[in-house]
């Protein structure tokens, strides 16, 4: 399967017909060569196709447009659509779901004993147990037994404690440092729900999103959407999303940042 990068993005697509959103596209750059002879190619990943068209387009906007517009009709007359009409999302649709689970073995694993993710982890899960120690399992404070869930030692399972978004939240967000450490990072906090975002300037135009628990349910826009649906907030850094978690945020922002006298 052809590895989509985040550099390689061009454009999210959404497909509509008679009214009604019937496929959702991404367009990006070949990067190997390996258009077929009509000069595109398709491939499933993640949550949507992606269409891959010339990398020599990618400063020459004109042709670009013409050439994804072509690549789109094919690829949605060769999946049956016939006439359709072509929205591209918006940025914040155009953040991408993290896929733990496709990801665990070869790039999450190998950041487990991090000194960096142990301690965000240690800390997410103490603000819900105080009793957590360095090595417990997350998934023994979640509600994984109600779900029939079988947790492995160090597989994803063993960090997924249901109904414990909030908590498992900086555990993500220092995977995302390490993966990304081009990206900004920050949380997006509501009263039902807690996703990682990360994002180059601006936090509301996320590239990424991660949801540990909700990912394989959920699209990127249906988690947040989620998170925002009661009441919530944005947070920019680890100590002052765990400062949110005390009656007197600005006293334990600095005790997590360590400025407390």
């Amino acid at each position: 399967m052809l590895e989509l990068r985040q550099q390689d993005a061009i454009e999210v697509f959404y497909v509509f017909k008679d009214g009604e959103c019937v496929d959702t596209w991404a367009v990006a750059y070949d990067d190997d060569g390996l258009l077929d002879d009509d000069g595109i190619l398709t491939d499933i990943h993640y949550e949507f196709r992606t269409i891959w068209v010339s990398k020599r387009l990618r400063k020459q906007n004109q042709r670009r447009e013409q050439e994804v517009a072509t690549a789109l009709k094919f690829a949605c007359e060769y999946c049956g659509h016939g006439s359709f009409t072509a929205e591209r999302a918006s940025k914040e649709m155009q953040m991408r779901r993290f896929d733990f689970g496709r990801r665990w073995r070869k790039q999450i694993a190998p950041c487990l004993n991090d000194r960096a993710v142990v301690g965000a982890l240690t800390l997410g899960m103490k603000l819900l147990a105080p009793q957590y120690e360095e090595g417990d399992p997350p998934c023994r404070f979640g509600r994984g037994s109600l779900n029939g869930q079988c947790p492995r030692e160090s597989c994803l399972s063993w960090y997924q404690p249901w109904g414990r978004c909030h908590h498992i939240a900086p555990f993500c967000w220092a995977i995302g440092r390490k993966l990304y450490p081009n990206l900004n990072w920050g949380f997006i906090s509501g009263e039902y729900h807690t996703v990682v975002v990360g994002y180059s300037s601006d936090w509301q135009e996320p590239a990424w999103l991660m949801d540990i628990l909700l990912f394989r349910e959920k699209t990127a826009a249906e988690s947040l959407a989620f998170v925002k649906s009661r009441e919530w907030k944005f947070h920019a850094t680890l100590p002052e999303y765990a400062a949110s978690f005390f009656s007197d945020p600005e006293v334990a922002v600095k005790f997590f940042s360590g400025e407390s006298q």
